[in-house]
C-alpha cells in the first residue's frame, strides 16, 4: 500500500520497551528461540501483540515493544496474562536456552509526551522500519516521543523502507538509530497484516493467531496500531511484580526485573504512571 494513503493512527499512550543487545555470533541461534517463541504464542494464543526491532548496524541490538492505550489496557493484558499460566510455563522453559546470547536485558514503561511529539507521528500498517532517538539531552527531536521518569527520551519515526529510515537517522544526527521490523519474530495484529500482507507472510504465526476464547480481541485495543481515542495517563500505585513479569512475552521469558531490597521494581523501570504519589 502507498504510504501516502495510510491512515494515521493514535500513538499508544504506555509503550512497553524491552531491549537486548547481542553477543557476537549469537544472531542465529537467538533468531531460532525467537521464531520458536512466536509460534509458542500464536499457537498458545498470548493474550497481546508484540513487534520485534532490529538495528540494521552492529552491535545488534533488538528491542520488542508493547503498547497500551490507557492504564485500564494495561491492567487488562495483565489480568490476561495471569490467567495464561500455559503460555508462561511455556516460555519460562525456553529461557534457559537464550541464557550467554544476550547482555542484560533493560525493561521499561514509557508514557507518551504529545507535547513534545510531532502531529500524526506514529503508524504501524505498512511500516517496516522505524528511525529511534534515544536521548537525555534538552532539546527538540522529532517523531513520537514516550519518556521514562529519568527524563530519558525514546522518539520513533516510523518509515516505509531502509532508504526512507537511514535519511531520518541521518537528520537525526549521532543519536539516530535505524531498526528494521522483524516479522518471524512478532507477533502482530490483523491490521498490520492486512495493510502489508506480503510482508508479514514471512510470519506463519501470523496467520494463526486469534484472541483467546472468553478474552476480547486485542484489536485494536492495547495495539500499537490503536484507534481508541488518546487521553492523558493518571498516576497509578506501584505495579505487583509478578504482574510486570508477566506483563509481556520477554519480560515472562526473562524471568523477572530488577527489584530493591524490599522487591519492588527499581525507580528507573517504573514511570511515574505507575508509581504512588507522594
Amino acid at each position: 500500500m502507498p504510504w501516502p494513503l495510510l491512515a494515521q493512527e493514535p500513538p499508544p499512550q504506555i509503550l512497553q520497551i524491552y531491549r537486548e543487545r547481542l553477543k557476537p555470533g549469537a544472531e542465529a541461534a537467538y533468531g531460532r528461540i525467537e521464531e520458536e517463541i512466536a509460534r509458542t504464542c500464536a499457537r498458545l494464543k498470548c493474550p497481546h501483540a508484540y513487534l520485534a526491532l532490529e538495528s540494521v548496524a552492529e552491535p545488534k541490538e533488538v528491542w520488542w515493544l508493547n503498547a497500551y492505550t490507557s492504564e485500564a489496557d494495561r491492567d487488562r493484558v495483565g489480568r490476561a496474562w495471569d490467567e495464561h499460566a500455559a503460555v508462561t510455563a511455556a516460555l519460562r522453559r525456553i529461557a534457559p536456552r537464550k541464557k550467554g546470547l544476550t547482555d542484560e536485558p533493560v525493561n521499561v514503561f514509557a508514557a507518551f509526551r504529545s507535547d513534545l511529539s510531532a502531529a500524526s507521528c506514529w503508524r504501524m500498517a505498512g511500516t517496516r522500519f522505524f528511525t529511534i532517538v534515544m536521548t537525555s539531552a534538552d532539546g527538540n527531536v522529532d517523531g513520537c516521543v514516550f519518556m521514562v521518569p529519568d527524563g530519558t527520551r525514546f522518539a520513533f519515526t516510523p518509515a516505509a523502507t531502509r532508504a526512507d529510515a537511514s535519511r531520518q537517522a541521518a537528520a537525526a544526527g549521532a543519536d539516530g538509530k535505524v531498526f528494521a521490523v522483524r516479522p518471524s519474530w512478532s507477533v502482530p495484529e490483523e491490521a498490520w497484516v492486512a495493510a502489508d500482507p506480503g510482508f508479514w507472510r514471512t510470519n506463519a504465526p501470523a496467520k494463526r493467531r486469534r484472541a483467546r476464547p472468553g478474552l476480547p480481541s486485542t484489536a485494536p485495543r492495547g495495539a500499537l496500531a490503536s484507534s481508541v481515542r488518546a487521553h492523558p495517563v493518571r498516576a497509578h500505585r506501584l505495579l505487583p511484580a509478578r504482574r510486570v513479569d508477566q506483563q509481556s512475552v520477554h519480560a515472562s521469558v526473562a524471568g523477572g526485573l530488577k527489584r530493591n531490597p524490599k522487591g519492588e521494581l527499581r525507580d528507573e523501570e517504573v514511570p511515574q504512571v505507575f508509581r504512588t504519589q507522594t
